[in-house]
Parts: structure tokens; C-alpha cells; sequence
């Protein structure tokens, strides 16, 4: 995936856009949303998207935040719950906003810095999914 910031060290942004607008055009990218871009891989059945958890990654890198997956985006990114969620649920230290990718959401919900704290990334993502469980139940 590629983002306009991938490309800073041209210190041209207009140029960046023009560029990664035209190859979309052209069919050589596949335009996510607003500044992330995808290269195809093209399969006798179409292009193989990424992951909500993969863009959410790419995202988060773009606007330089933190994010781990929040409630059962947590719980099944674990393997501990098998449904899978449509609108995936990510907590950010960043900008809370919902992005639309198709039919499906990526929501980025802004929580405390303490949830940022751990060394861990798995620690994060399992004390996550138990606050999801607690706010099931």
C-alpha cells in the first residue's frame, strides 16, 4: 500500500497526487481512499483487497497515531471469537473518524493513553478484547 506521504522526500505533494491519480486511472493502482493506494494483485477472480486490519495499519502510518483493534475486531483478530465484524472497531491516539471502504467502515475511536502504555502489542490487543467482553455482557 501506498500512501502520499511515502513519497515526501520529492518535496513535491501536487506532483505525488497528479501521479498516483493518473496510475489509478490507468488501472496500474486501486485507489482505497483519500490518500491510500493499492498496487493489484490480480487473480483469475479479480484484485485480492487487504484486510480492514491491514488498511487500518496503513492509516495509522499515514496520520502517524497509534491503533490497536477494539471489542470483537479484538476478540477474532485473537481467534477467539469467529465472527468476523463489518465495521471494524480501532482505538486511536490520533483523530477519531469513521473511513468507508465500500460496503464496509473502519472506525478509529480516540481512547486514554494508558491503552497505549503497554510494551506489548498482544498485551494491547488482549486487554482490549476483555474491555469488549465486559462491555458486552
Amino acid at each position: 500500500m501506498y500512501v502520499n506521504s511515502d513519497f515526501a522526500d520529492l518535496q513535491n505533494d501536487a506532483l505525488v497526487s497528479r501521479v498516483l491519480s493518473r496510475l489509478e486511472d490507468e488501472g496500474m493502482l486501486v485507489r482505497i481512499t483519500q490518500g491510500l493506494y493499492l498496487y493489484p494483485q490480480k487473480t483469475k477472480y479479480g484484485i485480492v483487497m487487504p484486510t480492514l486490519f491491514e488498511i487500518a495499519q496503513a492509516i495509522s502510518i499515514k496520520t502517524q497515531a497509534h491503533v490497536i483493534p477494539s471489542g470483537m475486531t479484538a476478540l477474532n483478530k485473537l481467534g477467539l471469537s469467529t465472527q468476523v465484524p463489518t465495521n471494524a472497531v480501532y482505538i486511536t491516539d490520533g483523530t477519531p473518524r469513521t473511513v468507508k471502504i465500500g460496503k464496509e467502515a473502519i472506525t478509529f475511536k480516540r481512547d486514554a493513553p494508558k491503552m497505549f502504555a503497554y510494551h506489548s502489542e498482544l498485551f494491547s490487543l488482549v486487554v482490549s478484547a476483555m474491555e469488549g467482553l465486559v462491555e458486552k455482557s
